[in-house]
Formats: C-alpha cells, sequence, structure tokens
C-alpha cells in the first residue's frame, strides 16, 4: 500500500469527534478549539509515522488511532490534584500536601467555601474587623505570646519579620545554621530580599556566644537562631543556647529572633522522639519572636506563625508587605480549627492525624499491618505478601535523624517487577505510593488509615490484573496461572489428552488454588505421590506456568532436598531431551542445590519419562522449549 493510499485511511477531524463522543459522552464537556487541537496534533504525529515509514495499515485501525485520543482527552477532564494513598511511612510528606487536615478543619473549610464570612467583619460594631483577629487569641492562649500574626509560610514569616526589623542593617547568625530548605529556598537569600545583611559567626561545627558578641556592631539589629529542621550536626560540636543568646540580646538592646521552622506545641517523647523545644519553651526562654509553620507537625494547613511581643507583632501588621503574604479564608478557618483542638493537648495527640500518625505505637502498627496483609491475601492478588519491621520518617525537616519504628506490608509481585509495580500504581485511581525496600514494594500502616484499606486492595488488584494473564476458574475465583497443553506422549504410551480446562481445574484443584502461600516443593509433593522416576501426571499432559519472585538467592533449595544434581542428571540420560537445553536455560549447580541463575518464569512439565523437569522460559525460547519436548 502507498503512502496516498495510507493518507486516504486516516478519518476527518469531525468524524473522529463524534466517535470520541460515544466513547465517552464526558468528553463533549471540552471546547471545540481545544478539541481540535488535540486531534490534529495526534493527526500530525500520524501523517508524520506514514511519511517516515513507521507506520502500516494496521496501525490505522479506529482502535490504535481512538485510544490515545481518548485518554488525552480523559486526562484534560480529570482534576490535576487528586487524592494519593500515602504508603510510604513519611507522616509530613511535603510532596503529597504535608499534613493531613483534621476532622474539625474539614468542616471548617467546608463551612467558609459554601457561603459568606466575617472575614474582616466585626459582628460588635458592624465595622470592618481584622482577618487575623480569628487566630490570635488561640494562637496566644496556646503559645503564651502576647501577639500572633498569621502569613501564608514559614519562608514569609521569616521574611516579613527581617524586613521589620532588620531592613538595612546586619543580623548576626551561625554559620552552622545556614541551612537549605526543600525547593533551594536557603537562608542568605531570604534574607537578602529582605534588605538585611547576613553576619555570619562562628564555623559550621561549633559556634560560641563569644563569636556572637564579637560580631555586634553600630548596625546590628537583631540575633537571629535558626532551626537546623533538614539536617544535623553531631560529634565534636557545640551551639550556643537561647538562654545566653537573649542575655547578650538584652545587654546590646538587640532583637532576638527565632525560626523554630515545624514548630511543635506539644512533646513527642512517647513515640520515643527526643523532646525538641516547643513554641511555648522557646518564648519563655527569651526569645522576641518566634516563627513555625502550620502545616507541619503542628498539623494543620499551610501557614506562616509569627508569635511574641505585642509591640513586635503590630509592627508587622503595618508593614505593607503584610498585604501580599496574607492567608485567605479557608486557611484561616482551618488553622481555628486545630487550635481549638490544642486547648486539651492529650485530645490533641489523638484528634490531630499528624500527631497520632507521630505516636501511634508499633503494637498498634504491626496488627494493622497484619490486617492489610490479610485482605491483600484474601484477594488473591499474584503477589507474595509478609509483614517485616521497618522505620517510619515524620518528615517535613521534623527529627531528620530519628526513625520511628514500624511493620511493612511487603509485596512481591509474580507478574512483574517491583519497579513496574511502583509505576502502574502511579496510574491507578488513586495513586498508591510506596516504598522499594529489598527487592519488595513496601506499604506502612502509618499513613494508612483503616478505611483505606479497600482501596489500597483495589488499586493493587487493577496494577496488578493489566500485568498477568488471568483466567476465571469455574467457581468464579481467579487463577493467576496461564495453561496451554503440550501433549509430550510418554514413550510406549498412547492416552488420549484430556481438555485444556479440565487440565488447568484439576491441577488447581490439587494445588488447593494457592499458588502464592505454598513452597513448590510442597506443590510438587502433592501432585507425584510416587516420588522422582514415577510418572508425575499420569494422565494430563499439561504446563502450568508460575511467575515467581526469583531473585538471586536459589529459589528451588526445597526442591533440590528431594532431587539431588546427580540424581536429576542421571535421570536424564536416558531422555531424548537434549542435556544442554537443560544447562542452557538457566539452571546451575550451587553447594549441591538444583538453582535457577535469574529471576524468570518458571514451567513445570509433567510425565516426561517420569521426570518434572523445571526451567525457566522467556518469549521464543518458550516455543523452542515446547518443540523440543514434543520431539522427545
Amino acid at each position: 500500500m502507498t503512502t496516498q493510499d495510507l493518507y486516504r485511511l486516516l478519518p476527518s477531524v469531525d468524524a473522529i469527534k463524534q466517535k470520541l463522543f460515544a466513547c465517552d459522552p464526558a468528553i463533549a464537556s471540552l471546547s471545540n478549539e481545544r478539541l481540535r487541537s488535540i486531534i490534529s496534533a495526534h493527526l500530525d504525529s500520524i501523517r508524520l509515522a506514514i511519511r517516515s515509514g513507521r507506520c502500516t495499515e494496521k496501525d490505522l485501525v479506529d482502535e490504535k488511532i481512538m485510544r490515545p485520543l481518548v485518554r488525552a482527552c480523559r486526562k484534560l477532564l480529570s482534576p490535576r490534584l487528586c487524592s494519593v494513598l500515602n504508603g510510604t511511612g513519611v507522616v509530613v510528606h511535603t510532596n503529597m500536601g504535608r499534613s493531613v487536615l483534621c476532622r474539625e478543619a474539614q468542616e471548617a473549610v467546608l463551612r467558609a467555601a459554601q457561603g459568606y464570612t466575617n472575614l474582616e467583619l466585626n459582628l460588635e460594631t458592624g465595622q470592618r474587623g481584622s482577618r487575623y483577629d480569628i487566630v490570635e487569641d488561640e494562637l496566644c492562649m496556646a503559645t503564651g505570646a502576647e501577639g500572633a500574626l498569621v502569613v501564608n509560610n514559614n519562608a514569609a514569616a521569616v521574611l516579613l519579620m527581617l524586613d521589620t526589623f532588620c531592613r538595612d542593617g546586619s543580623v548576626v547568625v551561625s554559620r552552622g545554621e545556614l541551612v537549605e530548605i526543600g525547593g533551594s529556598f536557603r537562608i542568605p537569600d531570604v534574607m537578602a530580599r529582605s534588605g538585611a545583611k547576613l553576619k555570619e559567626v562562628g564555623t559550621t561545627n561549633r559556634t560560641h556566644l563569644s563569636d556572637y558578641a564579637s560580631a555586634i556592631g553600630p548596625d546590628t539589629k537583631a540575633l537571629l537562631r535558626v532551626h537546623t529542621s533538614n539536617f544535623r550536626i553531631v560529634g565534636f560540636h557545640s551551639r550556643v543556647s537561647l538562654e545566653e543568646l537573649a542575655g547578650l540580646a538584652r545587654e546590646n538592646q538587640l532583637l532576638l529572633l527565632e525560626d523554630l521552622g515545624s514548630g511543635s506545641l506539644v512533646h513527642c517523647g512517647q513515640s520515643g522522639l527526643p523532646d525538641e523545644p516547643t513554641v511555648q519553651e522557646t518564648l519563655a526562654a527569651g526569645a522576641d519572636i518566634v516563627t513555625f509553620s502550620g502545616d507541619k507537625v503542628l498539623g494543620g494547613p499551610q501557614a506562616g506563625i509569627l508569635v511574641g511581643r505585642k509591640t513586635l507583632i503590630e509592627a508587622m501588621k503595618r508593614n505593607q508587605l503584610t498585604r501580599a503574604l496574607r492567608c485567605d479564608k479557608l486557611c484561616l478557618a482551618a488553622l481555628e480549627a486545630t487550635l481549638r483542638l490544642y486547648r486539651n493537648p492529650d485530645e490533641a495527640l489523638l484528634r490531630i492525624p499528624t500527631l497520632a500518625g507521630i505516636t501511634r505505637s508499633k503494637e498498634a502498627l504491626a496488627e494493622e499491618a497484619r490486617a492489610l496483609a490479610s485482605a491483600i491475601t484474601l484477594a488473591k492478588l499474584p503477589c507474595a505478601v509478609t509483614c517485616e519491621p521497618g522505620a517510619s520518617r515524620v518528615g517535613g525537616g521534623a527529627f531528620p535523624q530519628y526513625d520511628l519504628p514500624t511493620t511493612l506490608v511487603c509485596l512481591k509481585p509474580y507478574v512483574c517487577s517491583v519497579v513496574t509495580l511502583k509505576n502502574a500504581l502511579l496510574a491507578t485511581d488513586p495513586p498508591l505510593i510506596g516504598r522499594l525496600e529489598n527487592d519488595c514494594f513496601c506499604m506502612d500502616p502509618r499513613t494508612l488509615a483503616a478505611c483505606d484499606y479497600p482501596r489500597v486492595v483495589a488499586v493493587l488488584s487493577s496494577a496488578l490484573r493489566k500485568r498477568s494473564q488471568l483466567k476465571p476458574s469455574k467457581n468464579g475465583e481467579n487463577v493467576w496461572a496461564k495453561t496451554f497443553c503440550m501433549n509430550p506422549r510418554a514413550p510406549g504410551r498412547s492416552t488420549r489428552v484430556p481438555s485444556r480446562k479440565k487440565n488447568a481445574d484439576s491441577l488447581l484443584k490439587a494445588t488447593g488454588n494457592s499458588w502464592e502461600n505454598a513452597r513448590l516443593s510442597e506443590k510438587l509433593s502433592v501432585l507425584s505421590k510416587r516420588g522422582l522416576g514415577k510418572p508425575v501426571f499420569p494422565t494430563i499432559r499439561q504446563a502450568i506456568f508460575l511467575s515467581g519472585p526469583f531473585g538471586e538467592k536459589p529459589c528451588l533449595r526445597p526442591v533440590a532436598e528431594r532431587f539431588p544434581w546427580a540424581r536429576v542428571s542421571r535421570l536424564l540420560r536416558p531422555t531424548r531431551i537434549p542435556r544442554v537445553l537443560i544447562w542452557s536455560s538457566g539452571l546451575f549447580l550451587s553447594r549441591g542445590n538444583f538453582c535457577l541463575a535469574r529471576p524468570t518464569i518458571m514451567a513445570v512439565y509433567g510425565n516426561i519419562s517420569g521426570l518434572p523437569v523445571l526451567l525457566p522460559c522467556m518469549g521464543c525460547w518458550l516455543r523452542k522449549t515446547a518443540r523440543a519436548l514434543r520431539s522427545a
């Protein structure tokens, strides 16, 4: 077929539009211009493939033309921001929106979004009010500060603080505290934007009070301490205490500013974490202004919070930069609802998801891991499921060097690699994010609620079904095996070959329909009552493919204990199957065991001179093996 003939096979834009509407009526909601541009771009790519000779008549069928178009249109219709199942064990995961809002905060956001609010309306006077009054009282009550102010994030809080009090002046900071946080935002760059001049003191690992004192000059406006949230210096190091810096600041009539990063209002010592200074303790130690995030350990929405002396807070409210950095009504509603829970700290530890996730006991996590593993096992998915001890992280720059003990649910798929499974789960609805450890896809119940387990099983099933050859059995259960009739007749035997379905049902019944839970040696012992050298499948000429997590470790050790290599080699001699066929298939001798050389697909062949020959098959190698077995 010529190039011009292939061009004529391309459907028109209008014809494709009608087919798209028939495939999914929701596509009609896209604008005509947007839809035509998508179709035209796709047709242009097909024409380019025709000109380069990469497109044939088989590639121009409706199914192959429409499938990518339907996928592209549905992607445009779906929201970019979607919910994600977090199985990583990182409680405050920056890439996934950090803290999960508590139920009270969710309800407050819904109320604020549904109608008008008194955001800047004083209900006592009926006049214009201040949006900062909504959360200021709660913040002062929770931290013991005289005043409080909320902006859109902690970097904005630091910028506003330095711009208000340190513009055209110098700020003394320890060299070991010049941190860089996520997204390549650096404290020196934030200070430069504010107009303040950075004056570094000390060394990376050791800074003394004398270093601060010698750096104070006529243009010095403040002493700044920055919490090294993303890293820790261990070993030979020292840091000046906040009380000592407060005394030095008062002697020189300077401000003492503290950036706590992911500041906390409660101690998390019961979870095994060290008791880092809370916002209340930092203010009590002498800091004039403390800044911290609202969406990290606090467990609220994204916000930057400033607390401290009343006169200083009022000065920052009058700064013109405050309007550019202010929060909206949804953020303030969620923050107020979260702060209300801190009226009872014990209640906050239970009802704020971030704090509850950090402080969950390892015994409770082990029980939840077993529940999730049981749910996956009952779904009969083609994967090995185990529960292994592991570690979680707080995340968000908090407690970077401390692990939280947990129990991981580890999956080793039979039908694909763990990397393939991880990538496939990114495309499910909702996506499931886990982590890879020890050649397994691991999920941490610390960041998965019990109500998420059905969705976890559903997305795992969806991802694994696309990677497997699924055949439903007679009773409707999923059989993760692919069967085909080989019919290798034994010498001198003439037996009728049963049907393919009967073979599969017989073998699955013999093994209890549970490939992933039984050891391979146990399956063979069930099927082979008479032992090696006797017909294993006296009437069945069948091959069952088992997809398994065959890694570098010998995976046939249980079989090798019953079938030593010397005996296997001796029994192969009278057969007409070339020995090189067995040797080149990836089998080798290791410590007297019959082992596999690489991860592959196992096949169990029956009634070949009475010997169950186990060998890996991939692609065309399987067809070559089948022909060799038939000729034998």
